[in-house]
């Protein structure tokens, strides 16, 4: 118990949900730099918008029920901010410099996004309607 408090656990957090998540909206994210430059070469108003339309995607998907359950809100929330982190260094390096700014902005878009898929997953999950069989 006290190691779990100091490894700074949060009680009821699915880690292995997080890792999972997190690990799914990098791979978005990562894809969705990588093709970005041919995507502006061929759909030049479609560049403009596109590592805003993937980094939507990719926190979306963060946030994806996995293994026929869905995670709770905080959950969803940690693993999209989870995959921007991931792919934070990489952006780094590529841009050389990020404004402070914009990663907060970025980071609070996670956190929306990954708790409006997360709330709107459960709430599938919950009644039934995600097209699982209902237990009970």
């Amino acid at each position: 118990m006290a190691a779990d408090a100091m490894a700074g656990d949060v009680p009821g957090t699915d880690w292995s949900f997080v890792v999972r998540g997190a690990s799914g909206g990098f791979t978005v994210l990562l894809v969705g730099g990588v093709v970005q430059p041919w995507i502006g070469a061929l759909l030049a108003p479609l560049g403009y918008v596109w590592l805003l339309l993937v980094a939507l995607a990719a926190f979306g998907w963060a946030a994806r029920p996995q293994r026929d359950r869905a995670g709770t809100v905080l959950d969803c929330m940690t693993a999209a901010v989870g995959s921007y982190l991931l792919v934070l260094p990489l952006v780094i390096s590529a841009a050389g410099a990020l404004p402070l700014q914009q990663m907060f902005l970025t980071a609070l878009t996670a956190v929306i996004v990954g708790g409006l898929a997360g709330a709107f997953h459960r709430s599938r999950s919950l009644s039934g309607r995600d097209g699982s069989p209902q237990k009970g």
